[in-house]
């Protein structure tokens, strides 16, 4: 039996799975010409921060023994030399950083897109749209922005530990040792707060994400909470939920300030160590000013680089969160995929045959669909009716592998459905599904959406067979009228009958129809489906409906009940038989008059 297989279902072992630093350092592994040209320069500028102490000792040291303009205009050109060359160095080095950055940005959000694009209908019912939004975005952006400071505190950190330090003890061992007094309590505090850090980071995107979310559902549902008088619930839920995601960024910041003036507080501490022994060598002629002068700017660095590596523990924490959150999504496998080898095929005819389907959603006890057997010819129009539930549409998805059948359950063309390209498969089916989906542009955007070139003639063409023409002709800008998000400027029949111009225009070779003319009225109905008889003639045409005058004309009407099929036939042939469906028709025969009358 067919179960869909989630990502719980479908974990890979610990081992195969990517872990979140390899699968950023898989975007960042292209750009490593531009990340070593600007670890080169790093060091470059590293390196003339370095020379910057040694030319004031010598500058301290002259002076001191021979005050003159000309050694003093000397070291001070010198010294604004180092920083205009130091200063080009590191623009040079940012430029091409940023480009780096942002091309990671793209190539991982691309992919992060593209995953998504992959998944199958039921990921998105287990997940929000407003929380992969947010991991699309925020957490993508927290990622990129907290490369810079990575990158930098290592590359300035094995700097100061190759050239820095050497120096520092180069001038006087000892004095370096009490430099490094409040190091150890440093690496504690910095290795205390790490967990933290990453956990308080964690919670803060978390729930940034669900206040994505709530806005996100409060907006789509606007005209349903004004409609109840529901605003003040709505908007205090939103308040409850944005005051729990204020709480844990009050607590990262807390967090953040408390690390900031404890860092200042230890390096202070050293600063005390090296004033007062360093002044006791000068006292006793063992260092000179000048040299003082060198070590104490020697220790600002390495101070400065500290902090830096300090708060690269932050942003790496950061990086970590947030990679975790963007990683859960992009390791989980599509459920439905091509084959290993799949069938060549190049056209699809539209002859469909279930041998023995059974399909079960996943966490549910019953199947969906159980013991389908059915073969529908090419060109035929097929229906399938039934109660609520019965499995309509879960057998509808299955053609186009929205869903996916087990192997050889499902053939088309003679060719099991899984071992067709999916692309070829769905590039020859035209689907009208239950909910209604439009996206934001235009009427001919719209229509013409999933067609590489399509000319107006058959947007038109498309329009007047979906019974849509005449209401296109009297909006303002005609075609070019923009419909709004989702299509909120139309109204629900008007939302189909554009979805079914949508299909057409493709000129499938398989049209599924999902419950797409509940919106229209009786009149329209008729038109539409009296065009759809011309233009699917030799054309496989599938229809799923709760109004049975919408499937009367079908070649075929299969009556599904609890996912079996338990009647098949012509309209008349079932009227006649007297089963479930005559039972149906004849409810509905006496509901319209009922309405009629009332």
């Amino acid at each position: 039996m067919k179960a869909f297989r989630s990502e719980v279902n479908r974990s890979i072992d610990a081992e195969d799975v990517m872990t979140d630093i390899e699968r950023l350092w898989q975007y960042i592994r292209p750009n490593r010409a531009k990340i070593g040209v600007c670890v080169l320069l790093s060091l470059a500028g590293s390196a003339l921060t370095a020379i910057a102490p040694i030319v004031m000792q010598r500058a301290v040291d002259d002076l001191i023994r021979q005050t003159t303009k000309t050694v003093l205009v000397r070291y001070a050109a010198v010294i604004v030399g180092i920083a205009l060359i130091q200063g080009a160095v590191l623009f040079i080095r940012e430029r091409l950083f940023q480009r780096a950055s942002y091309q990671i940005e793209h190539d991982l959000r691309k992919d992060f897109y593209r995953g998504l694009q992959r998944q199958p209908m039921e990921f998105f019912q287990t997940h929000k749209i407003g929380d992969l939004i947010a991991r699309a975005t925020n957490d993508l952006t927290a990622v990129i922005a907290s490369i810079g400071p990575v990158f930098r505190s290592t590359v300035s950190a094995l700097f100061v530990l190759a050239v820095i330090v050497p120096l520092m003890i180069s001038l006087s061992g000892w004095l370096t040792l009490f430099s490094f007094a409040s190091t150890p309590l440093l690496a504690l505090n910095s290795q205390l707060y790490a967990k933290r850090l990453r956990e308080s980071f964690d919670k803060v995107q978390e729930f940034f994400g669900r206040v994505s979310s709530r806005a996100r559902e409060s907006f789509a549902a606007v005209r349903t909470i004004r409609a109840y008088t529901q605003e003040p619930a709505e908007i205090e839920s939103f308040r409850s939920l944005n005051r729990e995601y204020v709480g844990h960024s009050l607590k990262l910041i807390r967090l953040l300030a408390v690390l900031h003036p404890l860092f200042e507080f230890l390096t202070g501490l050293s600063f005390l160590c090296v004033l007062w022994y360093g002044g006791d060598l000068v006292i006793e002629k063992r260092l000179s000013i000048g040299q003082f002068v060198e070590f104490s700017l020697l220790w600002g660095i390495l101070v400065a680089t500290i902090s830096d590596v300090g708060w690269a523990v932050g942003a790496l924490q950061r990086v970590k969160a947030s990679m975790r959150r963007i990683n859960s999504i992009m390791s989980i496998e599509p459920a439905i995929t091509d084959a290993g080898e799949p069938v060549n095929v190049r056209e699809i005819r539209g002859e469909i045959e279930f041998r023995d389907l059974t399909f079960r959603y996943e966490k549910s006890s019953n199947p969906a669909l159980s013991g389908i057997t059915l073969r529908i010819r090419r060109g035929q129009t097929v229906a399938f009716v039934g109660p609520v539930g019965s499995g309509k549409s879960t057998l509808l998805n299955l053609v186009p592998r929205l869903l996916d059948a087990e192997p050889y359950e499902l053939l088309l063309d003679g060719v099991p459905i899984n071992e067709i390209p999916i692309r070829v498969l769905r590039s020859s089916i035209g689907y009208v599904g239950q909910e209604t989906i439009l996206l934001s542009g235009s009427v001919a955007g719209n229509i013409a959406f999933g067609t590489k070139r399509a000319s107006l003639q058959a947007i038109e063409r498309a329009a007047s067979q979906a019974a849509i023409a005449e209401d296109i002709a009297d909006f303002p800008a005609g075609y070019e009228t923009s419909i709004g998000e989702r299509g909120s400027s139309l109204s629900g029949g008007q939302k189909q009958r554009l979805a079914i111009a949508r299909a057409l225009i493709r000129e499938p070779r398989i049209l599924i129809l999902d419950n797409a003319l509940s919106a229209v009225d009786g009149f329209t109905e008729e038109a539409i489906l009296k065009s759809l008889r011309e233009v699917m003639r030799n054309k496989t045409c599938l229809i799923a409906s709760h109004r049975l005058r919408t499937v009367k004309e079908a070649d075929v009407i299969v009556v599904l009940d609890e996912g079996r099929i338990v009647e098949q036939g012509t309209h008349g042939e079932l009227l006649e038989s007297g089963g479930a469906y005559a039972d149906m028709y004849e409810r509905q025969l006496l509901e319209e008059e009922l309405t009629a009358d009332w």
